[in-house]
Formats: structure tokens, sequence, C-alpha cells
């Protein structure tokens, strides 16, 4: 997300993407979300390559969501 994001500015039907354990009951999706800001001594392309290793040495699926306006 930008790093201006405030998620208390989503509406209801968008909220429960950004809530892990509202993601996980309502749509049935594991959902971790991060800025550039929370981005700690990497750039964002190294972040999500590391997150994108499973434990088992898998991938997990990355999805870029882009909102139409």
């Amino acid at each position: 997300m930008r790093d201006d994001f405030r998620e208390r500015e989503c509406d209801e039907e968008t909220a429960p993407v950004f809530h892990h354990l509202r993601a996980q009951a309502e749509l049935g999706a594991s959902v971790f979300w991060t800025a550039p800001c929370g981005v700690l001594l990497e750039t964002v392309d190294q972040f999500i390559e590391h997150w994108q290793v499973k434990r088992d040495h898998s991938r997990h699926g990355i999805v870029e969501v882009i909102r139409e306006k």
C-alpha cells in the first residue's frame, strides 16, 4: 500500500481485506499487507521475494490489486 494509506478510511466492503482475522473468516484468505515505510533494510522487491517463500521452500502466490477509479 502507499505510505499514506489509512485502513480506517476504507469502506465496509473493503475493510476485511486489511484485518487478517476478518479476511480469514469472511474471505477465506490469508492476507498480509504492508507499505514501503514498513519495509526495513530492504527494497519492496526484496521484501516480496523474501516473504513469497514458504517454510517448505515452495512459493506463495502474491497478488497486486490495482483499484480502478
